[in-house]
C-alpha cells in the first residue's frame, strides 16, 4: 500500500509509541525476516513451520516468541503487546492507552472492541438445506427488536491491539494449543473508537 508491505506500518506505529521497548517480529519465512529488519523490527529467529500454519492459534505462537527471548536472551517481558500487520491504520497513542489502562484495572488481559451496530447478532438467521431462514439466536430476531433502539449494545473483537500477560503463556505448549487461558480470567474491553476500521484478510478489503 503506497508503496509499503502492510508489516512497515504495524511496526512503524509500535516504534513510535512510548510505552513499547521492543519491537519483535515473529515468521517462518526469510523474506519477511529482512522486510521486518529493513523497517526497523527486530527478528532474531525464524518461527518453526509447525506453528506457521493457518489453523495455528496465536496463543503457541507469543509463547514461543517469549520462550525464545528467555532462553536465548535472558529476557523476559512482564506484558506482550500483539499487533496483526493485517490492521493498516491504528490512531496515535493508542498502545498507550491500552497498556496503561491494563495495568491501573489489574487484569489479565485487554482487547480492543468497538461496537457492530447494525451488524447486530439478534438481527441475524442462519438458514437450513432449502434455505429456509431459521432463528440464529433463539428468543432474539427482528421480529422482536424490530428497531435499533431496542437492541443492546454489543461489541466485537477488531484486532487493532490485544495485551497478555507474560504468565498467561504456558510453559510447555503444542501445536493443538487453542485459546484457553490465554487471555486469562479477567480481560479488559478497550471501546476502539478509532473511525478507520480495516482489517485486510482478502483482495477486496485492499482494495
Amino acid at each position: 500500500v503506497n508503496g509499503l508491505p502492510l508489516l512497515a506500518y504495524t511496526i512503524k506505529y509500535a516504534l513510535s509509541e512510548k510505552n513499547v521497548d521492543r519491537v519483535i517480529v515473529s515468521t517462518d519465512s526469510k523474506v519477511i525476516q529482512k522486510i521486518a529488519k529493513k523497517h526497523g523490527a527486530e527478528c532474531p529467529f525464524l518461527r518453526p513451520r509447525s506453528l506457521s500454519k493457518s489453523k495455528i492459534s496465536d496463543k503457541p505462537v507469543l509463547a514461543h516468541a517469549a520462550k525464545w527471548l528467555e532462553e536465548n536472551e535472558n529476557y523476559y517481558p512482564d506484558i506482550l503487546i500483539y499487533l496483526r500487520p493485517t490492521v493498516l491504520l491504528r490512531k496515535k497513542g493508542l498502545i498507550s492507552k491500552c497498556v496503561n489502562k491494563l495495568i491501573s484495572t489489574n487484569c489479565t488481559s485487554l482487547r480492543t472492541i468497538r461496537e457492530v451496530g447494525h451488524w447486530h447478532p439478534y438481527w441475524m438467521v442462519k438458514l437450513d438445506k432449502k434455505n429456509i431462514i431459521k432463528e440464529f439466536l433463539k428468543d432474539k430476531n427482528v421480529e422482536k427488536y424490530y428497531q435499533s433502539q431496542l437492541l443492546p449494545k454489543i461489541y466485537k473483537h477488531d484486532g487493532y491491539v490485544d495485551i497478555v500477560l507474560r504468565k498467561n503463556l504456558p510453559s510447555q505448549f503444542h501445536t493443538g494449543d487453542n485459546l484457553k487461558d490465554f487471555y486469562g480470567k479477567k480481560i479488559y474491553g478497550f471501546i476502539n473508537e478509532d473511525k478507520h476500521f480495516i482489517n485486510i484478510d482478502n483482495y477486496n478489503e485492499l482494495e
